[in-house]
């Protein structure tokens, strides 16, 4: 868990830990976030960061249709 006021980097730090833990096992990781802004910020930064990510929630189901086609 990171906690912090506003603006304070939580999503930069939490999205960097992410990209070490899947340098050093290469396997799968759950992430989530308190909002839908901050899993979308995630998945955008994950995918800039070519991670093979996949985003559920709200707005995301078309995506999901198209995956499992």
């Amino acid at each position: 868990m990171i906690q912090g006021p506003p603006g304070s980097g939580k999503t930069t730090t939490g999205v960097e830990i992410v990209l070490e833990w899947l340098r050093s096992s290469g396997n799968p990781i759950l992430v989530t976030g308190e909002s839908q802004q901050t899993v979308n910020t995630i998945y955008q930064e994950l995918i800039k960061a070519n991670v093979k990510a996949v985003a559920v929630g709200p707005g995301f189901e078309d995506m999901l249709d198209a995956l499992n086609s």
